[in-house]
């Protein structure tokens, strides 16, 4: 009876995840995820896109701030870094967009959608430079830095709903840390979805 039960439960998942499938990407999702390994459905990646506030370029390639400007558009690159920041089965979306129009003399900016139990994506950092996770933990969460020009870095922890800053820290503080570029974090939650 267990068995029959739980191969209902893979049924009925299954097909809301086809459901889920069934609903088309928006040309935005399509272009930012594009080319992109990960367990996000139509709907989430349409969701992160909406999230980002990113319109599409006329170049049709990149993308820009609707607003910003009276007309004029200062396109960028935008990277999508699948992982699970906390390793709670949840996928997050790490995200790395600009230039220097919106990012100044870090060249990009840095962010995180979050995913929570109920599905919805909570947005951390969005400041100008890198994300760099670092060994040490708080609530199961790595803490993180935004390395960027200059030689203090801000550090980040997890207080149980979102990341705050904790501290400057030193460009030498910095190098004693063991860190990991958020690309590497998704590189690595990648290869693991393909074995």
């Amino acid at each position: 009876m267990k068995t029959l039960l739980y191969c209902c439960l893979l049924l009925m998942l299954s097909c809301d995840t086809a459901k889920a499938q069934e609903v088309p990407l928006t040309k935005g999702a399509a272009l930012l995820f594009k080319d992109v390994t990960c367990m996000a459905t139509n709907p989430e990646k349409n969701k992160v896109f909406e999230l980002t506030g990113f319109e599409i370029a006329d170049n049709g390639t990149q993308f820009y701030f609707k607003g910003d400007t009276d007309g004029a558009q200062f396109p960028f690159d935008a990277h999508v870094y699948p992982l699970d920041i906390n390793t709670d089965g949840l996928e997050d979306i790490g995200l790395v967009f600009g230039n220097t129009y919106t990012s100044g003399g870090a060249g990009s900016t840095s962010l995180i959608y979050i995913k929570t139990q109920s599905g919805d994506y909570e947005t951390n950092f969005g400041y100008p430079g890198s994300l760099v996770f670092i060994p040490t933990r708080h609530q199961g969460y790595p803490d993180t830095m935004i390395q960027g020009p200059g030689f203090e870095y801000a550090l980040w922890t997890w207080n149980g709903k979102e990341y705050v800053f904790k501290s400057k820290i030193t460009d030498k503080e910095a190098s004693k840390f063991e860190t990991i570029f958020l690309e590497d974090a998704s590189n690595a939650y990648v290869d693991g979805l393909k074995h």
